[in-house]
């Protein structure tokens, strides 16, 4: 295989003009949690991580399979010092539909981390109810710091994380607080930031894009360059379809009721609702994506190229207004 030394991951994947729209990863129940720095390259496989369940991770090894846990760098701005902050967000039980995250909050005595995450998972909510905070009007947006993980997100995420908090230094009037998160996916296309409760994705961009995308006056068509999808869709299929749906949208408020049916291993036919929450206004989308072979990326440290990340192309695509 052939070496790019001293070429980050990042830089490749820009100058090969590798798209974003479908590369956001699919989660429909995200667990967050406050961790003191240092992080491992891979928390979930460390001792760290085993140590917040106790003895009760044998209990329940196989149900943590059906939970992505991210983790963020604990901000006294947010949080008590003797606490430990833990989101808990999910998606509507029907998949067909998506608007926005079901969104959860807890500051956690640290002695009580074990029984909590162990009751979290089996769903025990009687339980929870005693450190559930008042904050689900709150915005959160996770920047990718983990530089441990990968370079780019260290070199690249560190500069906006930054950036973003003095913008949002008042999150008591912006409704928005900013927090250093582990590793996202896709450190090639950093920085890489989750807004949640959203769950739009975000990468690639530069300080002077900060408020076209985080602002409050976002024009789609300015952003969509740097928009990797959202989390909340079920397959980079979707994502892709929803990123043109973005573009052709007046603001980045909507619902979005979709159904997909695989036509082949490559190719899939999608319809799509769009449904605007200030009016109710509903637009129906129609089209076909199709999986158009691989793109490169390498790795950081090696060096080394590897053809691994799937290319999606729009076939067809129509819009129906109601």
């Amino acid at each position: 295989m052939k070496k790019f030394s001293k070429t980050r991951c990042s830089d490749f994947s820009t100058l090969i003009k590798e798209e974003l729209a479908g590369s956001a990863p699919v989660w429909d129940r995200l667990i967050v949690i406050s961790l003191p720095l240092p992080w491992v390259g891979n928390i979930n496989k460390s001792t760290q991580f085993h140590k917040l369940f106790n003895k009760k991770i044998d209990c329940i090894k196989d149900k943590l399979k059906l939970f992505r846990f991210q983790f963020v760098v604990p901000d006294k701005d947010y949080q008590s010092e003797h606490l430990t902050k833990i989101f808990f967000f999910n998606t509507n039980s029907n998949h067909a539909y998506f608007s926005k995250f079901n969104k959860m909050e807890f500051d956690v005595p640290k002695e009580k981390i074990s029984e909590f995450l162990f009751d979290l998972i089996e769903n025990n909510e009687k339980y929870l109810v005693e450190y559930t905070t008042k904050a689900n009007n709150l915005r959160d947006l996770f920047v990718c710091t983990h530089v441990n993980r990968d370079i780019c997100c260290g070199v690249i995420g560190m500069p906006i994380y930054k950036i973003l908090k003095e913008r949002f230094i008042d999150y008591e009037a912006s409704k928005t607080r900013v927090w250093r998160m582990s590793h996202l996916g896709g450190h090639k296309y950093a920085p890489n930031v989750l807004d949640m409760p959203s769950g739009r994705f975000w990468g690639r961009f530069k300080p002077s894009n900060i408020e076209d995308i985080f602002g409050l006056n976002v024009n789609p068509k300015k952003i969509i360059d740097y928009y990797r999808g959202s989390v909340g869709l079920n397959s980079s299929y979707e994502q892709l379809f929803e990123s043109r749906i973005l573009f052709d949208s007046q603001n980045i408020n909507y619902k979005i009721i979709s159904d997909i049916n695989m036509l082949n291993s490559k190719l899939a036919k999608i319809t799509m609702e769009r449904i605007y929450e200030f009016n109710n206004q509903k637009s129906t989308y129609t089209g076909v994506i199709k999986l158009n072979g691989y793109t490169k990326s390498i790795d950081c440290v090696s060096g080394i190229a590897n053809i691994d990340t799937p290319k999606y192309e729009i076939d067809s695509f129509k819009k129906y207004n109601d």
